[in-house]
């Protein structure tokens, strides 16, 4: 069994983890988006300035997801629920 002071320092663990090697996951995010800049263009020089651009559109990309398909896929689960639970009112004679 877990208890919650484990819970915290596993949280800890992984924040201080990501605090450390801030600088890291930084330059290695950039330098791949880099390669996939130069991979979707074609250049070297032209992919370093689609950096920015893939990041504007990964922030967008998430943002959209969280915003409008979440709450979307909620919707569908409850409207899911409701039909199989008429289903089993209709066939089981519950």
């Amino acid at each position: 069994m877990i208890r919650p002071m484990d819970k915290a320092v596993f949280s800890n663990n992984i924040t201080s983890f990501i605090d450390r090697h801030t600088d890291a996951l930084v330059i290695i995010t950039c330098w791949t988006l880099w390669g996939l800049g130069w991979w979707m263009t074609g250049n070297a020089a032209v992919g370093l300035f689609m950096v920015p651009v893939l990041i504007l559109f990964f922030v967008v990309a998430a943002t959209l997801l969280i915003c409008i398909a979440a709450p979307l896929l909620i919707v569908l689960f409850y409207i899911a629920a409701i039909i199989a639970a008429l289903f089993l009112c209709l066939f089981k004679k519950i």
